[in-house]
């Protein structure tokens, strides 16, 4: 059985989304193949709380047999990390081995969605690269100002455990640069550098449910389609020109709208809309949700004004999730576009 272990060096980089997706497509070889992840970092106020996200949605996308306790059967702060696998004997340490060797069993590879290596829980990280024996691959977003020293220090953190470094989420207009300068930058410093994954819009967009959670909005319709991926943002408040050809500008679109604009609605419903957002806490009209039914297009209704809605979008877009079966065919098509997944029996 052979373990690789995905870190990165702050949280956010896409770990879940490598780890998740290289499980994917080894199972598609053939491969028995695993996700764990041994430690879910949480706050003080979160500890004992819900089920970890992740390990929910992977043990349900890759068709995992363990319970979700099994496969992300710790949670801890990061000073209780630090802490506990600091000491060989230390309890934590003990119970992350039987974990493991449990999960294991009977798999040819499993990956292991792990913890940053950096701050005060890289020795953490480590000795769990070391406590799984694995092979590690480190995740790390790209932009020009990166730190390549930072970077470099993986190797010297991991030594030949350390198969590569992915840089991930790199901006279209930075590709060149990841590429033609980064990487060999870090090849001459002993790191290989597998590939660089451009940044792809529909990996930080929300679902609807998500947006109307998170609005605290109220869906009228479709919910069944709910779950479908918003790709883009129209703000239909100020709309002087043919809406028609508003509409043309973008692809699975949420129009965000005043509910007293039913012109606005009823065309949007024509176009590639995934779902009304229509602000003031006024009710649509009926002609306009009669078509919103048939098109199977949600309609969703948010007490805020058009302004104040697209304030609170603002406030949390910078922060998506993987969780979604879209998002992992998504960013499996992208790892065997821009990566070297040779090493891996890909």
């Amino acid at each position: 059985m052979a373990g690789i272990y995905v870190t990165s060096l702050e949280s956010g980089s896409g770990k879940t989304a490598v780890a998740a997706s290289l499980a994917s497509l080894l199972a598609e070889q053939g491969k028995r193949a695993g996700y764990f992840k041994p430690v879910t970092l949480v706050t003080d106020s979160e500890a004992g709380g819900l089920a970890d996200p992740d390990a929910v949605f992977c043990r349900e996308a890759l068709g995992l047999t363990e319970s979700v306790e099994e496969i992300a059967p710790n949670a801890a702060t990061a000073e209780a990390v630090r802490d506990q696998l600091a000491g060989k004997m230390s309890a934590l340490r003990r119970s992350l081995s039987e974990q493991w060797q449990g999960l294991s069993s009977g798999k040819d590879v499993v990956l292991i969605d792990g913890i940053p290596a950096a701050g005060e829980i890289a020795d953490a990280s480590q000795a769990l690269a070391e406590l799984t024996d694995s092979q590690v691959v480190a995740v790390v977003r790209f932009h020009r100002e990166m730190d390549l020293d930072a970077v470099a220090g993986l190797k010297e953190r991991f030594g030949d455990r350390l198969a590569g470094v992915i840089l991930n989420a790199t901006p279209p207009q930075s590709l060149r640069v990841a590429r033609s300068e980064a990487t060999p930058a870090l090849e001459e410093r002993g790191v290989k550098v597998l590939g660089a994954v451009p940044e792809e819009r529909r990996l930080l967009s929300f679902t609807v449910a998500e947006y109307s959670q998170r609005l605290g909005g109220r869906l009228l319709n479709a919910e069944s389609n709910a779950s479908e991926i918003v790709e883009s943002l129209l703000v239909g408040a100020m709309v002087l020109d043919s809406s028609e050809h508003y509409y043309e500008r973008k692809q699975n679109m949420a129009l965000i709208t005043r509910a007293d604009r039913p012109d606005l609605q009823w065309n949007a419903i024509d176009a590639s809309t995934r779902c009304l957002i229509l602000t003031g806490g006024g009710e649509p009209i009926p002609y306009v949700m009669d078509k919103a039914a048939e098109a199977g297009v949600p309609v969703m209704v948010v007490p805020q004004g058009t302004l104040e809605t697209v304030s609170g979008i603002e406030e949390f877009v910078v922060g998506p999730t993987f969780h979604h079966v879209e998002k992992l065919a998504c960013y499996k098509a992208l790892l065997r576009e821009h990566v070297d997944l040779t090493g891996f029996g890909l």
